[in-house]
C-alpha cells in the first residue's frame, strides 16, 4: 500500500514539474516579437536586484516585464520610457516575461 501511494505521489509531482513552467511562461503568441511598450521603470529586489518596466493596460490591469540589456535602467528610474526589444521566451528567475532591450528612451506625452 505505501509503495502504491509513493507511486501516487511521484506521479503527481511529475506532472506538476511539467506542466507549472508552462503556465507560468508568458503566452508564447508574444515570445521571441519584437515589442514596444511605454511604462514606468521601477527598481526590485526579489531574488537578484533587476529594474522592471510596470505598463498599464487598457483594460486596468498593469503587466511587469524584467528589462534586461546592457543600458543603465537606474536612471530611468521612477520615469516613463519607450522600450523597444524583444520579448524572450526562456523562463526566468523571477517567473515574469523579460524583455531584451534594444533602445529605450524618457516618454514624452503631448497634451
Amino acid at each position: 500500500m505505501r509503495k502504491a501511494i509513493a507511486i501516487v505521489v511521484l506521479v503527481v509531482l511529475a506532472i506538476l514539474v511539467t506542466t507549472v513552467p508552462a503556465i507560468a511562461a508568458p503566452k508564447t503568441s508574444y515570445c521571441g516579437k519584437s515589442v514596444t511598450l511605454i511604462g514606468n521603470v521601477m527598481f526590485s529586489n526579489v531574488e537578484v536586484p533587476h529594474y522592471e518596466l510596470l505598463v498599464s493596460e487598457s483594460t486596468g490591469t498593469q503587466n511587469s516585464y524584467v528589462l534586461l540589456g546592457d543600458y543603465d535602467f537606474g536612471k530611468y528610474l521612477g520615469k516613463t520610457v519607450i522600450v523597444k526589444g524583444t520579448l524572450l521566451k526562456e523562463l526566468n528567475i523571477w517567473m515574469k516575461p523579460a524583455i531584451q532591450v534594444r533602445d529605450i528612451k524618457l516618454y514624452y506625452q503631448s497634451y
